[in-house]
């Protein structure tokens, strides 16, 4: 696509500008201007006639906003185009060049290739803040290739930020052993909230009783309010009635106003002001038709006071051309006496040649005799022209046969003594063979040099390799566990690490909370009250006391021990009776306690079970841990057993990948270093078979030299030949030759003898020719060609005498005929004239035409005023027709006959407007007290009612909703008591709201997540988005990339190379031309990074035109710190690739317009500038 023109209708300060862009196939158009000339503002028009106005804007400081139009002229690579505005609004905003049809934005979505908006200023554009920020990132990510190329295809500068955003956002959400992050703490939060249901999941009769007691509180509450609502409404309908009431009056009144009025019409809006109108352009109708008529009066009487001679003006085409003539013969008349002297001069002139001819003036009587035929003087001319041809001639036959008889004398004993030509068939066959191969010993300095760069790349790659100390033989054949053993080994490491470290946080947590849990069961200003055990055991030690005393009493056996034991027990109790009556008291004070303390009760026996439950979750969580130590060991054994036969000692996986990609470049060198040594070899050994086989040849020519190289002896085999070829041409030349003087003998001879006849013959021609002009035979061809010339030159005299004669005779003929026209032209068209002279008569003649004309247009002009004041009577009749038809309307419209009624009608139907505006303002007042009754239906309603009455019966609602408002605060407070004492309870509302915590905490939970797993997918999915771009692009980007970068940097770097760190991370380099070394990113100033980046960006656009049809590309300012030759050298770079696809280069620097306009062709750069004032200043004005 290409944008052929940019319309700026009204955005910014702009008004009506249009930046017709359509020069040059694609070309590079330099948008220049100041600062304030609007150079931004341009660029974000572009981008509003592309994608619409965004909902905030800043360029609306001088349109309003619903006025700002952006248009332009759009054409496609197959050459379809199209023509639009964009206007501000929310839909249907594309819109064809009248501003009123609407667009499909499809058809421009298809010319952009459904690139959006961000694509497009990403990857289509680019700023010196995008240049910048992309050699921050080649910088900050150490040269890491894949994130390279992918920032400069996408136009992101900024990429780098945006992963460590990503990252930082995923990691701010979650962390595996973490608990502030929001993920950890939502679960967290679920957790305790789960916690709690458990504790409050009891239930007590007691609670069940409050809760019923509670509902009938709740219910007579709400009986009370129905019973305050209803007296409430009808407060409230009293209230609105006795408001109401002073508007029903007034729009009765209003009513009974309108009931004369009802038939005055409704005029439309702007009636008035029309019928006024209607009047005054009357009025000035009428005015105009008086002028115009007083004016066809006057122009009337002019035509008729304006006089024209018609017998002039018929004859007018004859006294014209009358005008023509007369002047024609005035010259002519005058160049007849020069004439004259001319034929004078002529013929002086033609005595005089007789003279010098040697003949007497009185023979110009008789010049026929003198006249020769143009045969003769062809005849004569030729002769005078053959004889020096014909003459050499004869004398070099004759020198050409003495030559022939001395040069075979010369050749026959050279032949005789020339030895016999050497056979190097054989030789020439060899040489071809062996140069078949190439420059064999430079390829065999190559492939050394080669295979000692494999070597020495293949010590690398062993040394980089690491834990291992063997041979780089034993390295290559290793049988290392695959890719996908690691993949498998990693993932379940990575598991067991995070179960491990997940079991020793759900570990710790639980001890910590056992020991707070044991710490306070164990404080006993917080946990002295009684539990159910103690109570038990409280019961059981009564009843073994009881059991003693009823065995004492039965007189059945008892161990005095076991009565000294429960005795001690109640120390200082004197009896057994008396340590029973303390075990029964201290039993009754322990039930007592747990029915006073129950609520410290239920708390201790909550804390005794939740220490038995999280102890019990140690053990379960000491087991898994355990377990998982377990899986742990072994999944380390197995790992090592996989290595086994390696003979390495592996670290994890993921240290492990990383060590076999560096293992693969170790075999990939060694096959490298084989096939090198083997190319060596082969080279070595086909280099001596053919020294050999040129030996062998050589030896015909005398060769010995056994050691010598292979380009020795190709020059020798080379010099052989041409040697050999040499003697063997000079040979064959010497007998061709004398082969072809041998048989020119005899022509030549003949050739003599024709040469010598020929002469013989032009002798005796000669002399003829001579008496024809009075010369001697031996007369020179000088003296004849002289006579030949004094001919010519005497009858080209008289023949150009003889032509002034005739047009002598033609002039006097032709002022004769002039005369006689005259005298019948005066006698037509103005007798008075007569027996004047035919000069003096046509002078007079053209005068008086000349006056005829005059009067005759001006009769014309004023016939042409008159029909223009016709046309003006009849508009200014017509308008005053239209001003009737329109009063005539206007009547029609009010139901009136005549326009004198309009007035009064008019003032009717403004008084009917006016009270029915009252009328309207009225019924809303009253719609507001209705509360959304029919207004009629109220009204009534409110007739029926008593306005004496109204106040005392609001008084009295508003007494019975104030005892209503007694009760029902009894009532609350009651409801108060009842769910506060609830409150206090476990279970019931507390189970339920814990209930509620949990789904909360779990939606919490998985909100939190979604979030986390959308930054983490995000981040993933671009990591391996750039790492696809790279294995896709990389070669094709970074061979366009290399020589952008070259040129960018005048040389200094030759070419980019990519390196595997030790980490197996691809990076890229730039090779320095001065002495070739490798410079990674960190070593490059930031101006080469920056031009790095610019370089990759060009190289991303033309791989993608490659597959793609062209879109524009916006240049926005980014050479600003170049210095001037690295910005020739970009401004080229983008010239060269304008030859693709447009570009569009925005800057307010004047040094970068001298500077493309000094690098760039005219047909490849087009200039636009932009004044303060918002107009564009056409290229040839800039400079």
């Amino acid at each position: 696509m290409k944008i052929q023109r940019l319309d700026l209708t009204a955005y910014g300060h702009f008004d009506d500008l249009s930046l017709d862009l359509s020069a040059g196939s694609q070309g590079l158009h330099v948008v220049f201007g100041p600062n304030e000339a609007g150079k931004s503002t341009s660029l974000r028009a572009l981008t509003c006639f592309l994608y619409g106005f965004e909902s905030k804007i800043s360029d609306d400081f001088r349109h309003d906003s619903k006025k700002l139009r952006v248009g332009g002229l759009l054409q496609a690579a197959d050459g379809q185009t199209l023509e639009a505005i964009r206007r501000r609004g929310n839909k249907n905003t594309l819109r064809a060049p009248d501003d009123s049809t609407i667009l499909d934005e499809q058809s421009l979505r298809t010319m952009l290739q459904g690139v959006d908006r961000d694509e497009f200023s990403h990857r289509f554009g680019i700023g010196y803040e995008e240049l910048t920020q992309g050699g921050k990132l080649i910088s900050e990510g150490g040269g890491e290739l894949g994130k390279i190329l992918f920032a400069a295809a996408a136009g992101l500068g900024d990429l780098g930020r945006i992963q460590k955003e990503l990252q930082k956002g995923a990691e701010d959400h979650f962390k595996p052993a973490g608990r502030n992050p929001p993920v950890n703490a939502a679960l967290k939060e679920l957790s305790d909230a789960k916690e709690k249901v458990r504790e409050h999941q009891q239930s007590y009769e007691k609670w069940k009783r409050l809760e019923d007691a509670l509902k009938q509180a709740r219910e007579q509450t709400r009986r009370l309010n129905e019973q305050h609502d209803a007296k409430s409404s009808e407060a409230t309908r009293c209230q609105r009635i006795e408001k109401a009431l002073p508007i029903i009056g007034q729009r009765r009144l209003v009513l009974e106003q309108l009931k004369p009025l009802a038939q005055a019409p409704r005029l439309r809006e702007g009636f008035a002001e029309q019928h006024a109108q209607a009047l005054i352009e009357q009025r000035h109708a009428a005015a105009a038709i008086e002028q115009a008529v007083k004016k066809l009066d006057d122009l009337q009487s002019q035509y008729e006071a304006c006089f024209v001679e018609d017998t002039i003006l018929h004859s007018e085409a004859a006294i014209a051309n009358a005008q023509k003539r007369r002047a024609v013969i005035r010259e002519a008349e005058e160049d007849k006496v020069e004439l004259q002297r001319r034929q004078k001069l002529l013929q002086d002139q033609a005595a005089e040649i007789l003279r010098q001819w040697g003949r007497s003036p009185d023979e110009l009587q008789q010049k026929e005799t003198l006249r020769l035929s143009k045969a003769e003087l062809i005849r004569i001319r030729e002769l005078g022209a053959e004889k020096e041809v014909l003459r050499i001639n004869a004398e070099s036959t004759r020198q050409r046969c003495e030559e022939l008889q001395q040069s075979i004398s010369d050749l026959e004993p050279r032949l005789e003594s020339a030895s016999a030509p050497i056979d190097v068939t054989a030789l020439k066959q060899a040489k071809r063979r062996v140069e078949k191969h190439g420059q064999l010993e430079s390829q065999l300095a190559s492939a050394e040099k080669a295979a000692r760069a494999a070597a020495a790349q293949a010590a690398s790659a062993l040394r980089k390799l690491g834990m291992w100390e063997g041979t780089l033989e034993a390295a290559a054949l290793l049988t290392p566990p695959s890719l996908e053993t690691v993949d498998r080994f990693e993932k379940e490491w990575t598991a067991c690490a995070h179960a491990l470290e997940k079991l020793q946080s759900d570990l710790a947590d639980v001890d910590k909370e056992i020991v707070s849990l044991q710490a306070n069961l164990a404080d006993p200003s917080q946990n002295d009250a009684p539990t159910e055990d103690d109570l038990q055991v409280a019961r059981r030690l009564r009843d073994h006391g009881w059991s003693l005393i009823r065995a004492s009493r039965l007189q059945q056996p008892v161990d005095a021990d076991e009565v000294a034991a429960f005795q001690a027990q109640f120390s200082p109790a004197a009896s057994l009776e008396q340590a029973f009556e303390t075990a029964v008291l201290a039993a009754d004070e322990t039930a007592d306690r747990l029915r006073r303390e129950a609520n410290q009760v239920a708390a201790k026996m909550h804390q005794v079970e939740q220490l038995k439950q999280k102890n019990s979750r140690r053990e379960s969580l000491a087991a898994k841990l355990d377990a998982a130590r377990q899986r742990q060991a072994d999944l380390e054994k197995d790992w090592r057993e996989a290595w086994q036969p390696t003979g390495v000692a592996p670290l994890t996986p993921t240290e492990m990948r990383a060590w076999l990609a560096r293992r693969h470049t170790v075999e990939t060198c060694s096959d490298d270093l084989e096939r090198s040594h083997q190319a060596v070899a082969d080279l070595r050994t086909l280099l001596d078979h053919c020294r050999e086989e040129l030996l062998d040849a050589l030896t015909q020519g005398g060769f010995t030299a056994k050691q010598a190289r292979l380009e020795d002896l190709l020059e020798a085999a080379q010099q052989t030949i041409d040697s050999a070829e040499e003697s063997a041409r000079q040979r064959k030349a010497w007998q061709t030759r004398l082969e072809a003087e041998q048989a020119q003998v005899q022509p030549a001879a003949t050739a003599q003898s024709t040469a010598a006849q020929a002469w013989a013959d032009w002798q005796t021609a000669w002399s003829e020719a001579m008496q024809r002009i009075k010369l001697p035979a031996e007369a020179s061809t000088q003296q004849a060609n002289t006579v030949l010339d004094l001919h010519s030159e005497f009858f080209a005299t008289i023949k150009e005498a003889d032509d002034l004669q005739l047009r002598i005779k033609a002039i006097e003929s032709n002022t004769t005929q002039f005369a006689e026209s005259i005298a019948q032209l005066v006698s037509q068209a103005a007798p008075d004239l007569a027996g004047a002279e035919a000069d003096a008569a046509a002078l007079q003649l053209g005068k008086r035409l000349e006056k005829a004309r005059l009067a005759h247009q001006r009769r014309l002009d004023l016939s042409n005023s008159q029909r223009d004041q016709e046309e003006t009577l009849e508009e200014a009749r017509s308008a005053a027709r239209r001003q009737q038809e329109t009063l005539a309307a206007l009547c029609q419209e009010a139901g009136c006959t005549a326009p004198e009624d309009l007035p009064q009608i008019e003032s009717q139907a403004s008084q009917r407007q006016r009270l029915e505006a009252d009328l309207a303002k009225l019924n809303e007042r009253l719609a507001d007290h209705a509360a959304g009754a029919d207004l009629e239906a109220f009204t009534a309603e409110a007739l029926r009612e008593d306005p004496d009455q109204l106040p005392g019966r609001i008084r009295d609602l508003l007494t019975a909703m104030k005892q209503i408002d007694v009760q029902r605060d009894e009532a609350n407070q009651e409801i108060g008591k009842k769910d506060t004492e609830l409150r206090t309870m476990s279970g019931g509302d507390a189970a339920a709201a814990a209930e509620e915590n949990v789904h909360l905490a779990a939606a919490q939970v998985r909100s939190e997540a979604e979030t986390y797993a959308r930054l983490r997918f995000a981040s993933v999915i671009l990591q391996a988005a750039i790492e696809r771009y790279r294995q896709q692009n990389q070669d094709p980007i970074l061979s366009r990339a290399s020589t952008a970068f070259a040129e960018l940097t005048l040389g200094a770097f030759e070419e980019l190379r990519t390196d595997l760190t030790e980490s197996s991370q691809i990076v890229l380099l730039g090779v320095r031309a001065s002495d070739k070394e490798n410079v990674p990113i960190e070593g490059m100033s930031d101006g080469a990074r920056d031009q790095l980046y610019l370089a990759l960006r060009i190289a991303s656009l033309e791989h993608y035109l490659d597959q793609h049809p062209p879109l524009p590309f916006i240049v926005d300012d980014i050479l600003l710190t170049f210095d001037n030759q690295r910005a020739k050298a970009a401004l080229r770079l983008l010239g060269k690739l304008s030859a693709r696809t447009q570009i569009i280069f925005f800057t307010h620097h004047q040094h970068l317009v001298d500077l493309a306009q000094s690098e760039l062709s005219s047909d490849v750069l087009f200039v636009h500038q932009l004044d303060r004032n918002g107009a564009v200043k056409p290229q040839s004005t800039l400079f």
